[in-house]
């Protein structure tokens, strides 16, 4: 049976991966914020589902749960976790700054970084979501754009 793990596994994308996953038959290793405020709880359906509780914005945490993980097999990481918030520069809260870099960018080059080796062993596959706005000007997304566009060029130089 296949593994993976998948950040932001508690809406959006990153959900709708693990479901999907699941349904593959994949042990899906979700890290995620909060598990309990999705109220239809799809996942408590499959036993191949493993929540994993992380603040990917804390990277101290981070570490921790890579530490605690770092013995399992994984063929499979997706980076799906994101936010954004969107103003111009000059108005944009530096908490809100800092966790967008924190979030979107340093997260999935650290867990790339801790699981790679595994990864190239087992003939594994990283997947970084990104966006349009990593490649499109918006004056209302520079941060979030930057972080997007950081992560994009990150894949494409890990693939070489």
């Amino acid at each position: 049976m296949k593994i993976a793990l998948i950040t932001g596994a508690t809406s959006g994308i990153g959900y709708e991966i693990s479901k999907r996953l699941l349904k593959m038959n994949y042990i899906v290793y979700a890290i995620g914020r909060n598990f309990i405020k999705n109220n239809e709880n799809i996942f408590n359906e499959y036993e191949n589902f493993i929540p994993v509780t992380c603040d990917l914005s804390k990277l101290n945490d981070l570490e921790k749960t890579l530490h605690s993980l770092k013995k399992i097999k994984f063929d499979l990481i997706i980076n799906s976790a994101g936010i954004g918030y969107f103003s111009l520069h000059e108005e944009m809260n530096i908490s809100k700054i800092k966790n967008m870099i924190a979030i979107n960018l340093q997260a999935p080059l650290v867990i790339s970084q801790y699981f790679l080796r595994t990864l190239k062993e087992n003939k594994g596959i990283i997947i970084n979501i990104s966006s349009v706005t990593a490649n499109k000007e918006s004056p209302l997304a520079s941060v979030y754009s930057a972080t997007k566009a950081g992560l994009s060029q990150f894949s494409k130089s890990l693939f070489e």
